[in-house]
This record gives structure tokens, sequence and C-alpha cells, in this order.
């Protein structure tokens, strides 16, 4: 199991939702991967953070507020592209035509 594949089925692991096989294969690779060792310790702390303390009870306004940075963000993270610059169906265009807003870095990907 590479940690890619622990990372995706962590919840199912911590659950007891694996078979026998992958189970298995979990517990190899956590045996010898520090990474996900942590991760897993780190993701039980959490669970049991919010176990221990419960729901929040936020008010009106704080839900407002956090639903608002929220919206914020991924609007800041959204790639903005000028579909006039692409060219037809079947032409992707050149991805230098591809225009970005909200600070994600460069158009090429990076």
């Amino acid at each position: 199991m590479r940690c890619e594949d622990l990372a995706d089925r962590l919840t199912d692991f911590m659950e007891g939702d694996l078979d026998a096989e992958e189970e298995s294969a979990a517990l190899e690779h956590l045996a010898s991967c520090e990474s996900c060792e942590r991760v897993l310790a780190e993701t039980r702390d959490v669970v049991s953070l919010a176990a221990e303390h419960g729901r929040p009870e936020l008010t009106a306004k704080d839900r407002a507020r956090m639903f608002s940075a929220i919206t914020s963000e991924m609007a800041d993270a959204t790639e903005v592209v000028d579909v006039g610059k692409i060219g037809d169906a079947g032409d992707m265009g050149d991805v230098s035509d591809i225009e970005e807003v909200g600070g994600m870095g460069s158009s090429s990907g990076g």
C-alpha cells in the first residue's frame, strides 16, 4: 500500500471497514512509514477532541462570517478562463492564452 492509498482509505481503516487484505497492507505500510503513522495519530487526536468537545454552537453571525470567509477563499482560488481565447471546440489553443485571477500562480500550472 502506498501513502496515497492509505490516505484515501484512512477513515475506513480507523472504522474497521477494510477487508482483511487491505487492513494487513495498511498495517504493514504504517509499520514502515513514519509520515503515515503520524497522520494516523494526528487524525485520531482530532477525532478524539471532536468527540470530547462535541459540536460547536455557532451564532448566526458566526456562521455567516465563516461562510463568507470560506466563499471568499474559494473565489480567490478559482481560475477564470477567457473562453474567447481558447479557439474552436477541438482546439484548446496555447496555454499562454489562459488568464488566471486570484493569485494562484502562473497560468502554466505553477
